[in-house]
């Protein structure tokens, strides 16, 4: 299990969100605020980080599962 972070320009055109999203496979799209435009065609699961409720309930760190031995660096480009 893991995960990445993959940046993407809210300035961007629609089409070009909606490109990198289907075909790098995000299943979690992280926002902040209410004046992020998701594409229509997005399907996965969008959390809004403003939002005060994600922030309620337990907040102790998770334990470490990798190490330095479980490194990667990725870098997505669109060519």
């Amino acid at each position: 299990a893991g995960g990445a972070y993959m940046p993407i320009d809210p300035a961007y055109p629609p089409d070009r969100m909606t490109y990198m999203l289907e075909d790098s496979g995000t299943d979690l799209l992280l926002i902040y605020g209410g004046n992020v435009e998701v594409p229509l065609a997005y399907a996965g699961s969008v959390l809004n980080l403003a939002d005060a409720s994600l922030y309620r309930g337990e907040s102790a760190n998770l334990l470490a599962i990798s190490g330095a031995r479980d490194l990667a660096y990725v870098i997505y480009t669109s060519g």
